[in-house]
């Protein structure tokens, strides 16, 4: 559908590449990517290593849910406010 909805319904297929949309059509894997290794694994880890060196149970469910949906939303947000015209995934700080 996001294909679709940049290169096909405004016609903007006629001056870009097909490389451009296959590559604009695989931002979601990469999305998938970034959350997987910034959110999943730091948190799997910090979670199961916690548990480990304290010896004590697991948190509750709601707890869990909540410590993996705050750094995947985050994330996700992240991702959804960078231009989709545009392939860089880079962060620009501005002095206060």
């Amino acid at each position: 559908m996001r294909v679709w909805r940049y290169f096909i319904a405004d016609q903007s297929y006629q001056q870009k590449s097909p490389q451009d949309a296959v590559q604009f059509a695989f931002a979601p894997v990469s999305e998938v990517l970034f959350i997987i290794f910034y959110a999943f694994i730091p948190v799997t880890f910090v979670i199961v290593g916690g548990v480990m060196v304290t010896d004590i149970d697991f948190p509750p469910r709601t707890v869990l849910l909540l410590v993996y949906l705050v750094p995947i939303g985050a994330i996700r947000a992240w991702m959804r406010s960078l231009d989709p015209q545009t392939d860089d995934l880079e962060l620009a700080f501005s002095p206060a």
